[in-house]
Protein backbone atom coordinates (compact mmCIF):
# COMPACT_ATOMS: atom_id res chain seq x y z
CA UNK A 1 0.00 0.00 0.00
CA UNK A 2 3.07 2.72 1.21
CA UNK A 3 4.41 1.80 -2.50
CA UNK A 4 1.02 2.28 -4.39
CA UNK A 5 0.65 5.71 -2.68
CA UNK A 6 4.16 6.64 -3.26
CA UNK A 7 3.91 5.85 -7.04
CA UNK A 8 0.72 7.92 -7.19
CA UNK A 9 2.12 10.60 -5.52
CA UNK A 10 4.87 11.05 -7.80
CA UNK A 11 2.74 10.62 -10.93
CA UNK A 12 0.79 13.47 -9.54
CA UNK A 13 3.40 15.37 -9.00
CA UNK A 14 4.81 15.18 -12.45
CA UNK A 15 1.41 16.15 -13.20
CA UNK A 16 1.56 19.23 -11.80
CA UNK A 17 5.06 20.26 -12.99
CA UNK A 18 3.88 19.71 -16.57
CA UNK A 19 0.42 21.69 -16.09
CA UNK A 20 2.60 24.85 -14.38
CA UNK A 21 5.23 24.37 -17.55
CA UNK A 22 2.02 24.54 -20.04
CA UNK A 23 0.65 27.94 -18.21
CA UNK A 24 3.89 29.59 -16.95
CA UNK A 25 5.70 30.39 -20.43
CA UNK A 26 8.13 33.38 -20.85
CA UNK A 27 8.06 35.05 -24.11
CA UNK A 28 12.05 35.01 -24.09
CA UNK A 29 11.46 37.25 -27.17
CA UNK A 30 9.64 40.31 -25.39
CA UNK A 31 11.99 43.21 -24.43
CA UNK A 32 13.20 42.85 -21.07
CA UNK A 33 11.58 45.40 -18.50
CA UNK A 34 13.42 47.72 -16.71
CA UNK A 35 13.49 46.98 -12.31
CA UNK A 36 12.73 50.19 -10.69
CA UNK A 37 16.19 49.33 -9.05
CA UNK A 38 17.69 50.61 -12.35
CA UNK A 39 15.39 53.38 -12.91
CA UNK A 40 16.65 55.08 -10.25
CA UNK A 41 14.73 57.59 -7.80
CA UNK A 42 15.88 60.25 -5.04
CA UNK A 43 15.95 58.88 -1.43
CA UNK A 44 13.23 59.58 0.73
CA UNK A 45 15.56 61.37 3.45
CA UNK A 46 17.51 63.35 0.48
CA UNK A 47 13.60 64.20 -0.72
CA UNK A 48 13.01 65.19 2.46
CA UNK A 49 15.81 67.60 2.95
CA UNK A 50 15.13 69.09 -0.51
CA UNK A 51 11.68 69.89 0.69
CA UNK A 52 12.97 71.68 4.09
CA UNK A 53 15.05 73.54 2.23
CA UNK A 54 12.74 74.82 -0.35
CA UNK A 55 10.28 75.79 2.40
CA UNK A 56 13.09 77.82 4.28
CA UNK A 57 13.63 79.36 0.46
CA UNK A 58 10.16 80.06 0.45
CA UNK A 59 9.90 82.07 3.42
CA UNK A 60 12.64 84.07 2.50
CA UNK A 61 15.79 82.18 4.07
CA UNK A 62 19.56 82.18 2.50
CA UNK A 63 20.64 78.35 1.94
CA UNK A 64 24.27 78.37 3.06
CA UNK A 65 26.71 75.19 2.37
CA UNK A 66 30.02 74.43 3.51
CA UNK A 67 32.82 71.91 3.84
CA UNK A 68 32.95 68.38 4.63
CA UNK A 69 36.29 68.70 5.59
CA UNK A 70 36.76 71.74 8.21
CA UNK A 71 39.23 73.17 10.02
CA UNK A 72 39.65 72.92 13.82
CA UNK A 73 39.04 76.97 13.78
CA UNK A 74 35.71 76.90 12.10
CA UNK A 75 34.35 73.59 14.10
CA UNK A 76 35.69 74.05 17.27
CA UNK A 77 38.01 77.30 18.22
CA UNK A 78 35.49 80.22 16.60
CA UNK A 79 33.02 78.22 18.26
CA UNK A 80 34.18 78.62 21.78
CA UNK A 81 34.79 75.03 22.51
CA UNK A 82 38.19 75.12 24.97
CA UNK A 83 41.58 73.08 23.78
CA UNK A 84 40.44 70.03 26.68
CA UNK A 85 36.39 69.95 25.41
CA UNK A 86 35.54 66.64 25.02
CA UNK A 87 34.54 67.32 21.58
CA UNK A 88 38.22 67.48 20.66
CA UNK A 89 39.14 64.13 21.42
CA UNK A 90 40.28 61.46 18.98
CA UNK A 91 37.61 59.10 19.59
CA UNK A 92 34.75 61.58 18.72
CA UNK A 93 36.50 63.58 15.97
CA UNK A 94 37.98 62.27 12.72
CA UNK A 95 41.13 64.30 12.29
CA UNK A 96 43.24 63.87 9.39
CA UNK A 97 47.40 64.76 9.41
CA UNK A 98 48.19 67.85 9.84
CA UNK A 99 49.13 70.26 7.08
CA UNK A 100 52.65 71.69 7.04
CA UNK A 101 51.35 75.12 8.49
CA UNK A 102 50.45 73.23 11.28
CA UNK A 103 46.78 73.01 10.59
CA UNK A 104 44.75 70.50 11.77
CA UNK A 105 41.71 69.52 9.27
CA UNK A 106 38.51 67.15 10.64
CA UNK A 107 35.41 65.64 9.36
CA UNK A 108 33.08 68.22 10.47
CA UNK A 109 31.42 67.26 13.29
CA UNK A 110 27.88 69.58 13.36
CA UNK A 111 26.38 72.10 11.27
CA UNK A 112 27.52 75.00 13.15
CA UNK A 113 30.69 75.90 11.29
CA UNK A 114 29.09 76.79 7.96
CA UNK A 115 26.82 79.49 10.05
CA UNK A 116 30.38 80.93 10.86
CA UNK A 117 31.59 81.25 7.49
CA UNK A 118 28.55 82.64 6.13
CA UNK A 119 28.59 85.35 8.98
CA UNK A 120 31.87 86.15 8.27
CA UNK A 121 30.86 87.07 4.96
CA UNK A 122 27.85 88.53 5.22
CA UNK A 123 26.00 91.60 6.51
CA UNK A 124 23.03 91.87 9.21
CA UNK A 125 20.02 91.37 9.10
CA UNK A 126 20.38 87.65 7.95
CA UNK A 127 18.34 84.67 8.02
CA UNK A 128 19.89 81.88 6.91
CA UNK A 129 19.61 77.67 6.78
CA UNK A 130 22.34 75.33 6.56
CA UNK A 131 21.61 73.10 3.81
CA UNK A 132 24.62 70.85 4.32
CA UNK A 133 22.26 68.60 7.07
CA UNK A 134 24.40 66.55 9.58
CA UNK A 135 24.18 62.87 9.84
CA UNK A 136 25.58 61.96 13.24
CA UNK A 137 25.51 58.01 14.07
CA UNK A 138 25.01 57.75 17.74
CA UNK A 139 26.54 54.72 19.39
CA UNK A 140 26.04 53.99 23.13
CA UNK A 141 29.78 52.20 24.33
CA UNK A 142 29.58 52.27 27.85
CA UNK A 143 30.26 48.88 29.29
CA UNK A 144 31.63 47.52 25.91
CA UNK A 145 34.91 47.19 27.55
CA UNK A 146 33.66 44.79 30.07
CA UNK A 147 32.14 42.45 27.66
CA UNK A 148 28.56 44.18 26.95
CA UNK A 149 28.56 44.86 23.09
CA UNK A 150 28.18 48.48 22.01
CA UNK A 151 24.55 49.64 21.22
CA UNK A 152 24.19 51.51 17.80
CA UNK A 153 21.07 53.63 17.26
CA UNK A 154 19.64 55.12 13.94
CA UNK A 155 21.41 58.25 12.45
CA UNK A 156 20.20 61.43 13.46
CA UNK A 157 19.97 64.31 10.59
CA UNK A 158 20.52 68.01 11.73
CA UNK A 159 20.33 71.37 10.18
CA UNK A 160 20.46 74.61 11.68
CA UNK A 161 18.78 77.89 10.84
CA UNK A 162 19.84 81.40 11.91
CA UNK A 163 17.97 84.54 12.29
CA UNK A 164 20.12 87.85 12.56
CA UNK A 165 17.25 90.44 12.17
CA UNK A 166 17.40 93.08 14.65
CA UNK A 167 14.59 94.48 17.04
CA UNK A 168 12.47 91.40 15.51
CA UNK A 169 9.20 91.34 17.59
CA UNK A 170 8.06 87.93 19.15
CA UNK A 171 4.23 87.92 16.68
CA UNK A 172 6.74 88.11 13.91
CA UNK A 173 9.04 84.82 14.90
CA UNK A 174 5.53 83.29 16.06
CA UNK A 175 4.38 83.77 12.63
CA UNK A 176 7.61 82.31 11.10
CA UNK A 177 6.82 79.22 13.20
CA UNK A 178 3.54 78.99 12.24
CA UNK A 179 4.00 79.56 8.57
CA UNK A 180 6.79 76.85 8.80
CA UNK A 181 4.72 74.26 10.23
CA UNK A 182 1.99 74.91 8.17
CA UNK A 183 4.27 74.35 5.04
CA UNK A 184 5.66 71.08 6.36
CA UNK A 185 2.13 69.87 7.12
CA UNK A 186 0.85 70.62 3.63
CA UNK A 187 4.36 68.36 2.54
CA UNK A 188 3.57 65.70 4.82
CA UNK A 189 0.04 65.38 3.91
CA UNK A 190 1.17 64.76 -0.16
CA UNK A 191 3.61 62.22 0.67
CA UNK A 192 1.13 60.40 2.48
CA UNK A 193 -1.27 60.94 -0.12
CA UNK A 194 0.87 59.40 -2.83
CA UNK A 195 1.92 56.67 -0.42
CA UNK A 196 -1.35 55.70 -0.68
CA UNK A 197 -1.74 55.59 -4.76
Amino acid sequence: VAEALAARKEVLKRAAIAERLKTETVDVTLPVRQSPAEAGRIHPISQVVDEITAIFSDMGFTIAEGPDIETDYYNFTALNFPDGHPAREMHDTFFFNEKEEGERMLLRTHTSPVQIRTMEVRKRPARMVDDSWHVAAIGIHEGADRGRPALNLPPVHAGQTVWLVPRTAGHVLSGWTKGLLGHAKRAVSQHLLAADK
